[in-house]
């Protein structure tokens, strides 16, 4: 009896509490670094491994699963035991002769029987608590972890869609001052990159201002310098070549 009592102890006062207080933390609408934090603690409860390996969950499902089909097979023979005595002394089976024995019963054997039947009835419904806690504990951390990862990849596909657009992005407005700090982070970094580009386009403006007009005042030069050398040519033939009266005087003194 006292093992059995020592068993019920560590079902009632170790294994029962865990599952209903992470299965209520659970299901409050906490922010999602809190929800991120004890889904991280109830991942480790649930690993958590004893007796050579064996996860706390399976443990505990086995711990309190047992009880449960033996209280309850408990219960259902005890209550044969109750009902069925009428039967077997009265022969017929019939309600009256069930009474008839049921009176006929010492009261030190009914209370006995009695008090066993609620004993067992009470070991079921804890067994049975324990082992429906542990079931929606691991049932709400799989949901929980879903919404979480469903919500992640929403606002990643936000974030997507605003760096597509060039705008803030909507999720940096709901993390607080890191957010905000992120988001004029980069409206500072785009301003930057404006600015810079701006003063790329202005030096490319008057770098081709100044090879225009480079180019323009060379090609000047040569068309000038052109022009003077066409009229050198010109003066130098003319200062060769004699004149009419003059070759004849030479034909003439040659003769």
């Amino acid at each position: 009896m006292g093992s059995a009592m020592s068993g019920w102890k560590l079902l009632s006062n170790l294994l029962l509490p865990p599952p209903l207080v992470l299965t209520l933390l659970l299901a409050l609408p906490l922010p999602r670094a809190a929800r991120r934090q004890l889904l991280e603690l109830t991942s480790r409860v649930l690993s958590f491994t004893v007796l050579g390996g064996v996860k706390l969950i399976h443990f505990a499902l086995l711990v309190s699963g047992l009880p449960l089909l033996d209280s309850g097979a408990r219960t259902l023979r005890i209550g044969r035991e109750l009902h069925g005595a009428g039967g077997a002394a009265g022969g017929d089976g019939s309600a009256a002769a069930s009474d008839a024995a049921r009176l006929a019963m010492s009261a030190n054997v009914r209370t006995r029987l009695l008090a066993s039947k609620w004993r067992e009835e009470r070991n079921f419904w804890i067994s049975a608590l324990c082992f429906v806690s542990w079931a929606l504990l691991t049932v709400a951390f799989g949901l929980v972890r879903q919404l979480i990862a469903l919500e992640d990849a929403r606002e990643a596909l936000w974030d997507e869609v605003d760096d597509l657009r060039q705008v803030p992005r909507r999720t940096a407005a709901k993390k607080g001052s890191g957010g905000a700090s992120a988001a004029a982070g980069l409206a500072a970094g785009r301003a930057r990159a404006g600015d810079a580009g701006a003063a790329v386009g202005a030096a490319v403006g008057r770098a081709r201002e100044a090879v225009s007009g480079a180019v323009t005042g060379a090609v000047g030069r040569a068309r000038g310098a052109a022009g003077a050398g066409g009229d050198d040519d010109g003066e130098a033939t003319t200062t060769a070549l004699p004149s009419p009266a003059t070759a004849t005087r030479r034909r003439a003194g040659a003769a």
